[in-house]
């Protein structure tokens, strides 16, 4: 197996160099670099080998994920133009975009996502059973 997913992974990396993997035929050092952790990652999860990737930043980032995939685009995209018309430095403007896309779906995952959640369940466990007579 640990041939297969090898290969696997230096055939991918060999496309991608060529320029077989690209849309308009030409591969590239960013293209490849990008798509090198996808069979690495892959490779090690099949090995069980990502405990690493198991630390509390992480672990919450993944948690609000959801509300940060809603939310992320137009509020950073909004907060970076807003602060760059306001002569702010770009990677200010960008970092400042990045803490308060993070803080919002915090905010929206522990203030209304996880509240919701337990209500529903709650309210689910509180209905009363409906048997049906046969």
């Amino acid at each position: 197996l640990d041939a297969v997913l090898m290969a696997t992974a230096v055939v991918t990396l060999i496309a991608l160099w060529s320029g077989e993997g690209s849309a308009n035929g030409k591969g590239g050092i960013a293209v490849t670099g990008m798509l090198l952790w996808m069979p690495l990652l892959f490779f090690l999860f099949v090995r069980g080998n990502l405990e690493f990737l198991a630390v509390e930043p992480l672990l919450f980032l993944g948690r609000i994920s959801y509300s940060l995939y809603l939310i992320h685009h137009e509020l950073t995209l909004g907060v970076i133009y807003s602060l760059v018309q306001l002569s702010m430095p770009l990677s200010v403007a960008v970092m400042t975009a990045i803490c308060l896309t993070i803080s919002l779906a915090a905010l929206l995952t522990l203030g209304i996502e996880e509240p919701s959640k337990r209500a529903l369940k709650a309210w689910g466990r509180q209905r009363p059973e409906v048997h049906v007579r046969q």
